[in-house]
């Protein structure tokens, strides 16, 4: 329980570090994009107060009429209307200058103006050139970005025009990008923090549900098992008892006889009862074994002593129906390693299969032999032999052809044969029956 709760845990804090650092990854993510995001948004700014600047200048050279004249003051009033116009819609509009050589002929700080101008025809086609500058107005130094370009007016004069906007504009137009960016980013933030935590909740409730069902699952293991174990139990017991009872009857007949009875025969079948019941109690210590997950011991054994033995198990069956089994010995002196025990309840469950499906006065033959340095044991029945569909289940757990049949006979038997280190098929035997062919490997001296 404690391993399991310590697997519980470290694999609830593993997943919970892995959303956690998913959380984080997506959130520095987001973060580095927000950087990235307010450069561009100062880039973005910048270029859009240097595009709004050149638009200013393009549009205040373009007033023909303003500059044809320069000595009239009436140009100037125009030209003065003009910027308080465009200072209504660019506020950050410092100033705006026109100089002839070094002579400043017209210069106006902005004041608020709602009074716009139309935009006039272009008089020259010379380059706007962009420069920051800083004014000293009072005891405070404005930063301004300045806008230059050469004006040639009708009078032939060289007059160049001088534009200069607040710095402070490209901070603004910062700001509202900035703000929404960060908006954004918040937004973005806590829908991330949401989700992951949802699915963090999510993964931990999956976990908790899984290993539940785990859990119950090993319940519902144990109880098929418990079950296994008592329908295995009541049929390792159902032939030994059954032999039993048949010797009780025969020896009950012998006693019946009183003086008439053979003396031998009433010992042999009393050795007999003895016998099974020792059987009965090493069913008993197996199914103890069995109930605990340890394996059984292994021990070397010779093969055919070992198949003689089981048969001599069923021998008050087969005499019961008059079965003659044969063994068939082409090979002697075969030695396996095996839990003997195991060995011998699967070799007898094959051998009582084939009693159980073969007619009275019948023959079983078991044949020996030795086949590419393994041990092959053949149980041949004159049974009705076995459909192609059934050979595929019939090793498996209750599943049984026969009217009465536990399903555990050969399932039993095919688990000791493989635990050492065999094989089981089941085969068509000539002539009709069933061929059970047992391959162990053997023992090199």
């Amino acid at each position: 329980m404690a391993k399991r709760f310590h697997l519980h845990m470290t694999l609830t804090v593993i997943t919970t570090a892995v959303v956690i650092l998913s959380a984080l990854l997506a959130g520095s993510s987001l973060w580095l994009l927000r950087s990235l995001n307010r450069q561009a948004a100062r880039l973005t700014a910048t270029q859009a107060v240097i595009d709004k600047g050149c638009q200013m200048t393009q549009y205040i050279s373009c007033q023909e009429d303003i500059f044809s004249g320069t000595e009239d003051g009436k140009n100037w009033k125009r030209l003065s209307e003009t910027i308080r116009s465009l200072h209504t819609l660019e506020g950050n509009l410092q100033y705006v200058s026109v100089s002839q050589g070094s002579a400043t002929i017209f210069h106006e700080q902005t004041s608020m103006s709602d009074r716009q101008n139309d935009k006039g025809k272009e008089t020259s086609v010379a380059p706007i050139i962009v420069g920051k500058s800083i004014l000293n107005l009072g005891n405070t130094q404005t930063p301004v970005v300045v806008f230059r370009k050469k004006i040639y007016n009708s009078e032939g004069k060289d007059l160049q025009l001088e534009i200069g906007i607040k710095k402070v504009a490209v901070g603004q137009a910062e700001t509202e990008a900035s703000n929404i960016i960060s908006s954004m980013f918040r937004l973005s933030l806590i829908s991330v923090i949401v989700a992951f935590g949802l699915n963090l909740m999510l993964v931990i409730w999956m976990i908790h549900r899984e290993n539940t069902r785990k859990q119950q699952r090993q319940k519902e293991e144990h109880l098929a098992f418990a079950g296994m174990l008592a329908n295995g139990i009541v049929h390792d017991f159902r032939n030994p008892m059954s032999a039993m009872k048949l010797d009780v009857q025969m020896l009950n007949r012998e006693a019946a006889k009183g003086m008439q009875g053979k003396s031998e025969k009433i010992t042999a079948l009393a050795e007999r009862i003895k016998t099974t019941m020792d059987r009965m109690d090493g069913v008993f210590q197996e199914f103890f074994r069995i109930s605990r997950p340890t394996d059984g011991e292994t021990e070397n054994c010779e093969l055919s002593s070992l198949i003689k033995d089981c048969i001599s198990i069923i021998s008050a069956r087969l005499e019961h129906k008059k079965i003659q089994c044969n063994l068939i010995e082409n090979a002697t002196g075969i030695h396996i390693r095996a839990d003997i025990s195991a060995l011998r309840r699967a070799l007898v469950n094959i051998l009582t299969n084939a009693e159980q499906h073969s007619k009275d006065g019948s023959t079983i033959t078991v044949d020996l032999s030795l086949e590419h340095g393994r041990a092959v044991t053949k149980i041949i029945d004159s049974g009705p032999g076995i459909s192609d569909t059934d050979k595929q289940k019939i090793f498996e757990m209750f599943y049984s052809t026969r009217p009465g049949g536990t399903g555990l006979g050969l399932f039993i038997a095919k688990t000791a044969i493989e635990k050492a280190g065999g094989s089981i098929q089941a085969l068509d035997a000539d002539g009709g029956g069933t061929c059970f062919k047992v391959c162990i490997p053997i023992i090199k001296e």
